[in-house]
């Protein structure tokens, strides 16, 4: 007589059954999972592009600061000297003879350079002695001199002229 034992086949079955379902859970698990970490990527990715646009912009910022910056650094200069401009100027012009002008000053730091015109050869010596007397400038240098020949009102030679020097302090 042949035996069949059919309560192993159904175990087998029955194993077979639960082996297919936790594949099948294990298949559904994994793409749940690598969904949720594809999503991950995507918004990381999109964080990232948002922060390097971010700090694009925070570098313009900074180059904006800094300009800024200096330019605030130049007008505070300009305000901080201006007075020492009027003040210099305004003392390099009393030191000037009556029949002499000034057609350039050019001031930089403690550096001045004076342009002008003047009648005569003894005014501008009679400048530049007026300017070593005064206090308020030291290293007073007689520069360059030039003769400029005045044909249009028929008067006599206009001498040009440049002094250098430093200022003392207000």
């Amino acid at each position: 007589m042949i035996e069949i034992n059919l309560i192993k086949k159904q175990e087998v079955k029955r194993k077979i059954k639960w082996f297919l379902i936790i594949i099948i859970c294990e298949i559904v698990f994994i793409a749940a999972v690598g969904g949720w970490q594809y999503s991950k990527i995507v918004s990381l990715t999109k964080e990232k592009e948002n922060l390097n646009y971010v700090e694009g912009k925070l570098a313009d910022l900074k180059k904006d600061l800094s300009v800024t910056k200096k330019k605030v650094e130049v007008v505070k200069n300009l305000s901080r000297n201006r007075g020492k401009m009027i003040y210099v100027l305004r003392s390099a012009v009393n030191d000037l003879p009556y029949d002499a002008w000034l057609t350039n000053f050019y001031l930089k730091g403690n550096k001045i350079s004076i342009n002008g015109r003047a009648k005569g050869a003894e005014t501008v010596a009679v400048y530049v002695k007026n300017l070593s007397v005064d206090k308020k400038f030291s290293n007073v240098s007689f520069r360059d001199y030039g003769i400029r020949k005045n044909n249009s009102y028929k008067l006599q030679a206009v001498y040009d002229f440049s002094v250098g020097c430093d200022v003392k302090g207000k």
